[in-house]
């Protein structure tokens, strides 16, 4: 069960590539990134592009090497997506998902 999630922001992420391996086709998301609470038997990643997962401190993951630039992103304390839902630009808290 997912609870108390906060939005973190809309971030984009590019890669030169697809999931497709077709030549000359890259791939563009639109994330809406979001901070939540979640059971730990609630959590099934385990596919072709991600065969495993692991738990890191905020301060280990933003260290790693291991971890993409764009996973680090919802972890900066300066968002680099130029949006930030708790921003004094929009004077709104995050909002809160639906339970």
């Amino acid at each position: 069960m997912v609870q108390d999630g906060v939005i973190l922001g809309v971030f984009e992420h590019f890669y030169e590539d697809n999931a497709l391996d077709l030549p000359g086709v890259n791939t563009h998301y639109v994330v809406i990134g979001y901070q939540c609470r979640i059971d730990g038997d609630a959590i099934s990643m385990h596919d072709q592009q991600h065969a495993e997962f692991q738990w890191w401190s905020p301060q280990d993951l933003l260290d790693s090497d291991a971890v993409h630039d764009n996973t680090k992103a919802y972890f900066a304390s300066t968002p680099t997506n130029g949006f930030n839902a708790a921003s004094a630009d929009t004077g709104l808290p995050p909002a809160p998902l639906s339970k």
